[in-house]
C-alpha cells in the first residue's frame, strides 16, 4: 500500500478530526490525540509527530494509532521542542523538514543538544529528497530519513526499528540501576555488623540505632521498581543519612558530616541520585586520607530551581579524571556517577556539575527545576 502526502495544501481546520486542546499544555505527561490503542498494552510508546499540514498529520497519525502507538502532534518547531521539554517521555520524534517557524533541521539539532541518537530517535519525513537534503538531515542528528510519498509498511517498519532502539536504551539504563541496587558490597555489610557487635558490648543503644539505620538503608536501596519512577527528595535524603550514620560509626572521628537543608522543599527526584554521589565521596575522597575528612550536603531553593550540593575535602581529582568518569571511559570507577548523570539529563535536561581539585576536594552540584 502506497499513499501520497501533499507537499502543501490549503489548511482547513474545520475538516480535520485532530483536536488541538489548549488544556493539554498544562498536563505533565503526553496526551494521546488518537484512541485506537489497547488500554493495557505492556509497552506503551509515545510518538511526537511534527508537521504543519493537517492532512499529513491525519494520515500518518492514523496509521500509527492503528498500531497502538500513542501520538501527540505539533504544527511548528518551537511547539514541538516545548512539548519535548515538558513531557520528557517521548520514544520517537517524526519530524517534517519544512516548518513555518524554524526548520526541522534546527529542531533536530536542538534535540541532539539534549538527547543522544539512542535516547530520543528522530525520523524525518519530507518531500525533499535530494542527496544534499538527506546528508543535511543526518548531519543535524536524524536517525533515519523517509521521502514522501512513502509506503505505509516501510514507514511502520522504520518506526518499529527506532522504537526498538529506544527500548534497548531504556533497558540499558534500568540494568545499570539494578547494578547500583545490587552494588552493596559484602564487606560493607560485614563491617557494619562488626561495628554493631562492638557497640553491643559498650553501647547497646547505639548498636540498636545502627541496626535501624542499616534496615532503612537496605529498604531505600531496593524499595522502588523503575528508573522512570520519581520519589520525594526527603526519601532519598533519609537513605543518605542512614548510609552516612553507618559510615560515621565506622570511621569515628575520621568522618564528619554537615547538613544544610532549606525547609519546605517538596520536589521529586529519580531514585538513587544522591546516595551514589555521597558514597563516591566517602570511598574515593575521604577514605584514602589518613586523617579522614568532612562531607557537606547543602540543599537550597532558588526562584526557579532546587540546588543540591555535595562537597568533600578529600583527595580530589584532576579535570581529566572527572571528564573520564562522566564520559564513560572508566567503567569500573564511574558507573554510579555515569548512571546518575545520564538519568538526570533524561529527566531534567542537564546532568551533574563536578568541580574538583587535587588535595582540596570535590563539589558535585545538581540542579532540579521546581
Amino acid at each position: 500500500m502506497t499513499f501520497t502526502l501533499p507537499v502543501s495544501v490549503k489548511k482547513n481546520k474545520a475538516k480535520t478530526r485532530i483536536k488541538h486542546d489548549s488544556s493539554l499544555e498544562t498536563l505533565p505527561h503526553p496526551v494521546s490525540l488518537f484512541t485506537h490503542q489497547k488500554p493495557d498494552l505492556e509497552d506503551s510508546f509515545w510518538i511526537l509527530l511534527v508537521d504543519d499540514e493537517p492532512v499529513n498529520i491525519e494520515v500518518v497519525a492514523s496509521q500509527l494509532s492503528l498500531e497502538h502507538y500513542n501520538v501527540v502532534t505539533a504544527d511548528n518547531g518551537k511547539d514541538a521542542f516545548r512539548k519535548i521539554e515538558e513531557s520528557q517521555r517521548f520514544d520517537l520524534v517524526i519530524l517534517d523538514i519544512m516548518l513555518p517557524d524554524i526548520s526541522g533541521y534546527e529542531v533536530c539539532r536542538l534535540i541532539r543538544e539534549r538527547y543522544s541518537l539512542l535516547e530520543l530517535p528522530v525520523l524525518m519525513l519530507t518531500a525533499r529528497n535530494r542527496p544534499d537534503d538527506v546528508l543535511l538531515a543526518f548531519e543535524s542528528g536524524a536517525n533515519d530519513y523517509l521521502s514522501k510519498p512513502f509506503d505505509r509498511n516501510e514507514m511502520l517498519a522504520r518506526v518499529r526499528t527506532l522504537i526498538t532502539l529506544k527500548k534497548v536504551m531504556k533497558q540499558m539504563v534500568a540494568t545499570e540501576l539494578n547494578f547500583l541496587q545490587a552494588q552493596i558490597k559484602p564487606h560493607f555489610i560485614y563491617n557494619t555488623l562488626n561495628t554493631v557487635m562492638a557497640f553491643c558490648r559498650t553501647a547497646p543503644e547505639k548498636a540498636a540505632e545502627l541496626l535501624d539505620e542499616l534496615g532503612n538503608y537496605l529498604r531505600g536501596k531496593f524499595n522502588f521498581s523503575s528508573t522512570d519512577q520519581l520519589l520525594p527528595l526527603e526519601r532519598e535524603l533519609d537513605l543518605v543519612k542512614s548510609y552516612l550514620a553507618i559510615e560515621k560509626a565506622r570511621f569515628n572521628e575520621r568522618l564528619s558530616v554537615i547538613y544544610s537543608v532549606d525547609e519546605d522543599i517538596k520536589i521529586d527526584i529519580p531514585p538513587l541520585i544522591l546516595q551514589p554521589i555521597v558514597e563516591n565521596a566517602v570511598k574515593h575522597g575521604i577514605q584514602p586520607k589518613r586523617k579522614g575528612g568532612r562531607i557537606e550536603i547543602s540543599i537550597r531553593k532558588t526562584p526557579s530551581d532546587v540546588l543540591i550540593e555535595i562537597k568533600d575535602d578529600g583527595v580530589g581529582m584532576t579535570r581529566e579524571e572527572v571528564d573520564r568518569i562522566l564520559s564513560r571511559t572508566n567503567r569500573e570507577a564511574g558507573i554510579g556517577l555515569q548512571n546518575v548523570n545520564k538519568r538526570l539529563i533524561n529527566h531534567f535536561g542537564h546532568g551533574l556539575t563536578v568541580l574538583s581539585e587535587v588535595d582540596k576536594g570535590t563539589v558535585v552540584t545538581i540542579k532540579i527545576p521546581h
